[in-house]
């Protein structure tokens, strides 16, 4: 374990999320807890009283990743609507997604190569997250189909 990973927790929402961040930053297995999404949030509230966390790195899918960035959670037409303009989908854009279900948004940005848009939706969540937080947090999304991150707030 190097001198940075002393002080860095990574909270994953399952085992690819985790599998997918060690391959790509290779950090000692101490530093990852594997959790629900349900368990991301209470270690969030948890994490926000202790200050012993210099860096955060959060791991999580897309439906998380949307849980997340909603202030109460909730994954309504609204939300999802407000949450893609502000990501910086287009008028025309958003009327194409607006009868998608949620799980069919994120094949649409990923393979019509919208990367900005999901990075922003990483910046997103970062920003609530780190309101009541003072560390170094990062976000990251991953794929579950590929195993892989495929958006991140680096």
């Amino acid at each position: 374990m190097n001198e940075h990973e002393i002080n860095t927790l990574i909270l994953c929402e399952n085992i690819i999320a985790k599998e997918a961040h060690r391959e790509l930053f290779g950090y000692d297995d101490s530093c990852y807890v594997i959790s629900g999404m349900e368990s991301i949030k209470k270690e969030l509230i948890r994490l926000s009283r202790f200050r012993n966390i210099e860096s955060l790195h959060i791991c999580v899918s897309w439906t998380s990743l949307l849980e997340l960035s909603t202030k109460d959670g909730a994954l309504n037409r609204f939300n999802i609507t407000e949450l893609m303009k502000r990501a910086g989908l287009n008028e025309e854009e958003r009327e194409i997604i607006k009868d998608f279900g949620i799980n069919d948004i994120f094949p649409w940005l990923y393979y019509g190569r919208r990367f900005r848009v999901l990075r922003k939706l990483c910046n997103i969540v970062k920003d609530n997250i780190k309101r009541d937080m003072n560390l170094k947090l990062e976000i990251h999304l991953i794929s579950e189909d590929i195993k892989q991150i495929v958006a991140s707030t680096l």
